[in-house]
C-alpha cells in the first residue's frame, strides 16, 4: 500500500505520532516478517516489551510473562493472549491491554491501552497502569468496518474484563509492591557505587583542600575583646 500526494504538509510532531501508531497498529505483522511497512525511504520497525525478570537463590531466571490457558473462555468462546509485566519505564507505551482481530491490532496502540480502573486502579501514577501488560485475541469476534472497534455481540467487554481479572490483578499488585521494595531495599550493586562516590568525593582535592582551611580555621586564636 503506498500513499502519494498528501495534501496537506503534516508538522513533524505530528508525523512521529502517525509512525508510532502504524509500528503498533501492525506490530504483529510486522515483528514475524510478514510485513514491511515503509514511510517514504524510512523502514519502519517495531520492537517487542521487554518483560521483568528475577533470579532466585539457585540462579534460575524467571521472566514476568505468561500464555493465558489453553481452555480459556469467555461466555463460552475461546481467547487466546499472552499478559506480563513490563521491565523498565522505556516499555510503558506498552502499557494496558491490546486487542487484536486476526493478528491485527483494533483496541489499543502506542500508549493507547485499554486500562480498566478495577484491574489497573484509577490513579494516573498507579504503577500498574505503567507496567502491566496484555495482548487478547479475539478472533472470534467480529470487527466494525473502520477496525475501530468490536461488535460485542457473543459477549461485551465487562465480560471479557471479568475473565481476565484473575490473571491480571495479581501482576497489578506485583507491580504496585515492586516499587515499594525497591524503594526500601536498595540492591548490592547500588549500595557499592555509593560507598565508591562517598570515598571518591572524600579523596579529591577539592575536599581535602577543604578539610585543611577548616582545621586552620579552627586552630587559629580566637580575637581578643577590649
Amino acid at each position: 500500500i503506498e500513499n502519494k500526494e498528501i495534501r496537506r504538509k503534516m508538522p513533524r510532531r505530528s508525523m512521529g505520532k502517525v509512525k508510532e501508531n502504524l509500528k503498533f497498529l501492525y506490530g504483529p505483522q510486522i515483528h514475524s516478517g510478514k510485513m514491511k511497512l515503509r514511510w517514504g525511504t524510512d523502514l519502519l520497525e517495531y520492537i517487542p516489551p521487554t518483560f521483568m525478570t528475577e533470579t532466585d537463590q539457585e540462579g534460575e531466571i524467571t521472566e514476568w510473562l505468561a500464555d493465558l490457558p489453553d481452555d480459556f473462555s469467555v461466555e463460552g468462546y475461546p481467547v487466546r493472549g499472552r499478559y506480563g509485566m513490563l521491565s523498565s519505564a522505556a516499555d510503558v507505551p506498552y502499557a494496558g491491554i491490546t486487542l487484536l482481530w486476526r493478528n491485527r491490532v483494533i483496541t489499543g496502540g502506542h500508549r493507547a491501552g485499554w486500562k480498566p480502573d478495577e484491574i489497573f486502579g484509577a490513579a494516573h501514577g498507579d504503577l500498574a497502569r505503567q507496567r502491566v501488560w496484555a495482548e487478547i485475541h479475539l478472533d472470534c469476534l467480529a470487527p466494525n468496518q473502520q477496525k475501530k472497534g468490536f461488535i460485542w455481540n457473543e459477549f461485551n467487554r465487562d465480560d471479557l474484563e471479568d475473565a481476565l481479572k484473575p490473571f491480571l490483578i495479581p501482576y497489578a499488585r506485583e507491580a504496585r509492591g515492586h516499587r515499594r521494595r525497591e524503594a526500601k531495599i536498595p540492591s548490592q550493586g547500588q549500595m557499592k557505587i555509593a560507598d565508591e562516590q562517598v570515598k571518591g568525593a572524600l579523596e579529591s582535592n577539592e575536599i581535602a583542600i577543604a578539610m585543611q582551611e577548616s582545621t586552620k580555621a579552627a586552630q587559629r586564636p580566637a580575637p581578643v575583646l577590649k
